[in-house]
């Protein structure tokens, strides 16, 4: 899944984003199989920063609520190397979407279980 990842931040520097949603699909759906969540909580903020370059604001909070959410469950941090992007998709989905409507699909995410999660992240 770390390869799968990789490539979908490669995808996302040279601004290819249809390509890295799929890598970052990809990556989520081989972690399934994994004990540990810590795999799928990065996949989810990879992919959350790809939606938001679409413009798909409500996916991409629910999407960072998820992966918050299974953060702070395992007790991880975002990884420093990818910080400044977590940030940015934040900020970016907080200024193009409405700050209630932000919290509530964010909030959803956080109640997501995780087979819930990965069924949404794998939605078309």
């Amino acid at each position: 899944s770390g390869p799968l990842r990789t490539r979908g931040y490669i995808a996302l520097h040279l601004q290819k984003t249809q390509q890295a949603v799929a890598y970052f699909k990809r990556s989520i759906a081989v972690c399934q199989s994994y004990r540990g969540d810590w795999f799928i909580s990065r996949g989810l903020e990879g992919l959350a920063s790809a939606v938001c370059l679409l413009g798909d604001f409500r996916k991409t909070a629910v999407l960072l609520g998820a992966a918050e959410m299974i953060r702070e469950k395992i007790g991880s941090p975002v990884l420093p190397q990818y910080q400044e992007l977590y940030d940015s998709t934040i900020e970016s989905t907080k200024s193009h979407y409405d700050h209630d409507l932000f919290l509530e699909a964010w909030k959803r995410g956080k109640m997501m279980t995780k087979e819930q999660v990965v069924a949404y992240a794998l939605e078309s």
